[in-house]
Parts: structure tokens; sequence; C-alpha cells
């Protein structure tokens, strides 16, 4: 309770704030899993452990999330940190991650985790407890009970001390039950060896009724597991049978030198123990009170060994002598028997006579009841809708004397011996009156009645649109690649809006990274008053430039906010934060401009999405300069040799919102069909052209044809290839 996290990430505590402060998050996802620990698990499979650990820590920091606890702990384990195994940093983290549990997801796998380190830190002891609770808390999962016995048979290095052979059978048993797991063909190989061992045979499996009858492996817990349990009755009972207080009265006292010799009684075979157990005494099969422990074992196991049986034994006088006796002894037994059986015989008409009389007794007594009952049964209902068609009644009717029948809705229900019932009934659209009707043996009636609604029914609301989700199919990283993404919603110098064009930018950074394979390292991104005409100039001018690896980099430039043509419509702009649609010239981004100096820096690839257009009208119904209110018709310009450039809409239309999704038309397609949607031929590779049919099809139908989509440039190249 008391750890730092500082204490296991090679970060000054300057450097944490800063870094906490770059990488802040609005809330948790509905699984508990939060963007930071999807970044951190991408960056792990990745295998760039260093940064999934930095993610890992502010998701810790920040969400106090205990995934990312135990993520960050396997790091440690496996020696992706440091390029050692840190046994004792990965037990902390996942001790840490079960404290957790109230708040955040934890289950036996924690404690399964935590076992295995403090068995490669050579703590045995713990580690067989730790690995106990984990198969207490999910006894059917095969894997908490291979790794016991492979601890009980020695498999592990440094383990002789616990060696318990039977105890590891116990295990591998339960481990084979399992099948839904490879775990099964382990313990299926480790379970023939064992019983090689033991002389036994091969065994490929038992029934289930077996395995899961604790008596089977209660035995096989240590004494703490069993003390820790012991408000558990049967674990309470295991207790008292290995003699162990677990506390009561002071600390926790096994008794050691009973100890060994009740654990080889629990291990012994039916046989000996009967061997053991018994003697005889008069000629009669007897418990030795001698051994005690012995005795109650064979009770506990449901063993009479013989007790009470006569036993013949062979005297040393003649012959004759001996048979003379032996007649004499079946005669007397046979002479007790019948004796015996005649008693038993009178005990039993004796008794069969008390119940006859008991019974019509009870008989005439409830037969007068019946005739002086004058009171209706008492009826107690209840109804809820079920769904939204069906509903449920259920209630308890009872009556002083007896209920003979119930019906609901004229149909006969069946009553439970305390007089409860439960029954299910279609409701039509106009409601329905259902009667509940209860006689008793004398005939009395008791009638309620339940009106039972429909819930009212959802009209069409119209089309339902999917959240986008990048996080699905995998791409392979390109180092590469570079992306410069901008998104201004709310500017500067004009009132109009372009509606949830900053977050179509925020959303297209993950589509970037996870389906362009663009490294985060690799991306700058400028949203809203960061986006002025500066620092877009930078970004192109000096930063693209010199990250740019001639001939190999593959640059990305998406753009979503206000365009606009020169009134001529021979000149396209892009308006950045500060820029004005009074001053085009002084203060927009010149297209032609802008593709000039990204040409400049010689990549190998540019691509580009532009979610605007250039006729003078916004995302809502605005105009950007209200004294031009006809739209300009912008003309189509070339564009470099290598840029492929996909536009939301021709020259002349408007690049419009989807108000359902809370995204760009354009955009929101455009990022759908990247997921995979957009691969027509399934192949695992979307090119151009398959990307442009996809946005093409979609906005069109949306638009009502009003905005058409465009694209430029080699319509052959794979922009996405899934791994």
């Amino acid at each position: 309770k008391d750890f730092s996290f500082f204490d296991y990430l090679p970060l000054t505590p300057k450097e944490v704030d800063k870094y906490m402060k770059r990488f802040k998050i609005s809330k948790l996802n509905k699984n508990s899993k939060s963007n930071f620990f999807i970044k951190g698990y991408e960056f792990k499979k990745q295998s760039q452990f260093e940064e999934a650990q930095k993610w890992y820590f502010n998701d810790i920091v920040e969400n106090q999330n205990a995934y990312s606890l135990a993520y960050l702990a396997d790091l440690y384990f496996y020696g992706n940190i440091g390029n050692t195994e840190d046994f004792k940093t990965a037990y902390f983290l996942y001790v840490s991650s079960i404290n957790y549990f109230g708040k955040h997801a934890s289950n036996a796998q924690d404690y399964s985790d935590a076992s295995r380190a403090l068995l490669f830190m050579g703590d045995l002891d713990r580690s067989i407890i730790f690995m106990e609770k984990a198969f207490l808390k999910q006894k059917s999962f095969g894997w908490h009970s291979l790794d016991l016995g492979y601890i009980y048979s020695n498999y592990y290095k440094n383990t002789e001390k616990y060696k318990d052979l039977n105890k590891a059978k116990t295990f591998f048993e339960l481990a084979i039950e399992d099948k839904s797991r490879s775990a099964y063909k382990d313990a299926k190989v480790e379970l023939s060896k064992i019983n090689k061992l033991l002389n036994k045979p091969k065994e490929d499996g038992f029934s289930k009724k077996q395995v899961l009858n604790e008596e089977s492996w209660l035995y096989a817990l240590t004494d703490l597991t069993i003390c820790l349990n012991a408000n558990n009755p049967k674990f309470n009972l295991e207790a008292e049978h290995r003699g162990l207080n677990c506390g009561i009265g002071g600390s926790i006292q096994t008794a050691s030198s009973d100890t060994s010799n009740n654990k080889s009684i629990l291990t012994s075979t039916d046989e000996f123990i009967c061997r053991t157990a018994s003697t005889i005494l008069n000629n009669k099969k007897q418990w030795d009170l001698n051994v005690p422990k012995y005795v109650e074992e064979a009770k506990r196991r449901g063993l009479n060994c013989g007790v009470g049986d006569s036993i013949q034994i062979a005297s040393s006088d003649s012959s004759k002598n001996k048979n003379n006796t032996l007649a004499l002894q079946q005669a007397n037994q046979k002479a007790q028997q019948s004796e015996q059986e005649a008693q038993k015989a009178k005990q039993k008409a004796a008794e069969l006579e008390q119940q006859l009389a008991q019974l019509q007794s009870q008989q005439e007594k409830k037969q007068q009841q019946i005739s002086q009952d004058n009171q209706i049964p008492l009826i107690n209902a209840m109804s809820y809708n079920d769904t939204d068609t069906n509903a449920i009644i259920e209630g308890i009717i009872t009556d002083n004397v007896e209920v003979a029948e119930v019906t609901v809705d004229n149909q006969i229900v069946p009553l439970n011996t305390d007089g409860s019932f439960q029954t299910n009934l279609y409701i039509p659209r106009n409601g329905k009156t259902v009667e509940i009707v209860a006689y008793d043996l004398k005939g009395n009636k008791a009638v309620k009645t339940i009106q039972l609604n429909r819930s009212e029914i959802e009209q069409a609301s119209g089309p339902v649109f999917v959240s986008l989700n990048p996080s699905g199919k995998r791409v392979k990283p390109n180092p590469n690649a570079l992306a410069l993404i901008i998104g201004v919603a709310d500017y500067e110098k004009t009132p109009a809006k372009a509606m949830y064009a900053d977050s179509d930018a925020q959303i297209f950074y993950d589509y970037a990274t996870l389906k362009l394979g663009v490294p985060s390292t690799n991306i700058m991104e400028l949203v809203n008053d960061n986006a002025d005409r500066v620092e877009v100039g930078l970004a192109v001018k000096d930063w693209i430039a010199r990250s740019t690896k001639r001939g190999e980099s593959d640059i990305y430039l998406f753009f979503a906010g206000h365009g606009l043509a020169s009134s001529d419509g021979k000149d396209m702009y892009l308006l950045p934060y500060d820029g004005s649609p009074r001053l085009l010239e002084d203060s927009a981004i010149l297209r032609k401009r802008l593709y000039k100096d990204i040409a400049s820096a010689n990549p190998r690839s540019v691509t580009v999405f532009l979610d605007t257009c250039y006729s003078g009208t916004t995302r809502g119904t605005d105009m950007l300069i209200a004294s031009r209110p006809i739209a300009i018709v912008a003309k189509e310009q070339a564009i470099p040799d290598n840029f492929t450039v996909f536009t939301a809409a021709a020259g002349d239309q408007t690049a419009k919102p989807l108000e359902e999704a809370k995204h760009g038309l354009f955009s929101y397609f455009l990022m759908k069909g990247m997921e995979g949607e957009a691969d027509s031929n399934k192949d695992n590779a979307i090119t151009a052209s398959e990307l442009h049919a996809y946005v093409q099809s979609n906005v069109i139908q949306q638009s009502a044809g009003s905005q058409t989509p465009e694209l430029q440039g080699d319509a052959n190249r794979v922009l996405v290839r899934f791994q």
C-alpha cells in the first residue's frame, strides 16, 4: 500500500510531471481498459517495451487501472525491461493489482502470476499459498491445478521439500478435467509419469463427480490455506481432522508430532485403514480403541471394516471336539438369529400399527378442519415485464387448511411446497386484465385481478452509425512514414464553425498509427488555435523538410476545416485558425504552394485527405463571406506525380457533417473504410480506388447526392495493408 510507482521507472520527478501533463486522458472505456492501456498493449505487441512501460505507468497514475498493474508486472517478469528478469518487482506489482480488486478487474490469474514470481525468487512456502488461492478462486481452470501438480512432483528446481506424488496426482487429475485448455494435455503426460512411480495403471481420465468432490483435494491443501478458509464448514472439519486449532485462542499452531502421521493416514488405502483400525475380541471384529485416528478415518470414509461379524477360530482339540464345538456355535447362532428376526418383526408390526393410528387421526382432524373452514385462500401476487411482449406473474397463495387449485388467466398453475408460484404471459398491444383464482379443499374461492400493460413502442429514429474503432485489424509499422494532421473547428477571424473538424483530426491520429503504420513519434497534430498560419508553415517547411528521408518517406496530410476558392475559381486555399476569408492571399494557405513545399522534400509518396470544400459554404448553412452568397465553383488543378489526393466534395459542393455520428460526413466514412470496410476483394489490402469507391458511395447516399468525394492520383496505390 505504501509503494511508489516512480521507484520502478527510469524517470525523474520533473520528467514524470511533464509526461503526465502531455498524455492526460479524458475517461476510461466501458470495459475498464483506457486508451493508455490500449497504447501500452500495442507497444508491447510491437516489442517496444520501454514505450509500453510508460503508457502502463500513466494508466496506473491517471486511472488507477489494475489491468496496467498486471501487464506492467509481466514486463518485469519476462525480462522485457533491462533485459533481465526482475521477479521481485513483478511480484510486488501483481500483488498491487490484487489490492486494487475492489475498484478494477482482477482475478485468480494475478494470484497465479504472483505465485510464479515467488517460485523463481526461491520463496516456495508463499508461492504455494498464492497458487492455492488462485486454485480456490477458479478450481475449474486447469493451469492452476497443473502448477500445483508441478510443485508437488518436484518438476521445478528446489521443490524437493514439498515432493508428494499423491498430491501431485490429485492436482494433475483436476487439471485433466479442464479439457478446454492445453493444460489438459500436459497434465495427462505428467499423470502417466506419476502413476508409473506409484505403480498404478494408466489413467486417461475419471468421472467429473469424483473430481469435484471436495474431499478428493481438500487433503492436498497446506495447513495455512485450510486455516485461512476455516470459516467454511468443510475446511473447518478438515482442520479438526488434521489437529489444527487455526489460531483459536492464540496463533496458528499445527499438531507437529501428528502432522506427518495424519498425512499418511489420509493417503492410505481402505484395506490398510481397516486392517489397522479393527481387532478381534471374543471371536468378533471390533474397533481397536488404541488407534482412534484410524478408526475415525475409517468411519469418515464410510467403511465398517467387518466390525460386528463373528470370527471362527480353530482350537487345538481333537477333530471330534472341534466339530462338536463348531456345531454348537452354529446352532447358537441360528437360535440367536431367529430370536432377533422375530423381535424385529414384532417391533416393525407395532410401528406400523402406530403409524396407521396416527394417519387415521390426522385424516379425521383434517376432515374436521375442512368441514369447518369458512376462510378463502390469501393471494399475494405481483407482475413485472420480462420482455417487450411478455410479463411474469409471481406470488404466494396460502390457506388456513390447504390450497387445492390455482389458475392464472384460466390456466392451472402448480404451487411449490411453500405456496409460491410463477408464470409467464403474453401481453397484447392494448394490455390485458388477468384473474388469479385460488380454491381451497372445501371449495372456498379467492380472486385477485392484475392489469398488464405493454411498454411504449419505440418508433424508428433514423439510421444508426457504428462508432469509429481503429483498434481492430493491425498493420505493420512503417518507420519512414510521417503524418501532419490539422483540424480547425473554431476560427479566430470568422464566426462560421467547421463542425466536428477538431474531433475528426484527433480521431485520425489513431488511424494514422493503427491503420497507416505511422509511429507516434512521427506525427504532428495541430488542432484549433495551434493550427495558425505560422505553425502550419513551420510544420511543412521545417519539420517535414528535416524529417523526410529522400526517396524513402511516405507522407500523409489530413486537413479538416474551411476551404475557399478565389473569386475566379482558379486558386484554392485552406483556411488556418487565424485566416480571414476576406484576405485569402494574405492569411490563408494556397493549396498549390502547400503541395509544392511538401514535394520539395522529395518523399517517396504523398497522400492527402481534405475534408473541406472551396465553394464558400460551411459544414453548416453559413457562408464564409456574407457579401458573396453565391457558391464559387473551384476549378480542378493538377497535382505532383507522386501525390494521391482525396477531397470531400466537388468544386461547387459543400462538405457536410454527419450529425448522428458527430463527425464530418467524408471523415467518418474515410476512417470507417480504413478499418477494413473498404477492402472490397477481401485481400487484406485497401487501395486508393477501393477506399474512394467506399467513401464516395456512402457519402452520396447520406447526402442525397449533394456531396460527391473526388480522387486524384494513383488509384492503384495500396494505402492500408493488414497483417
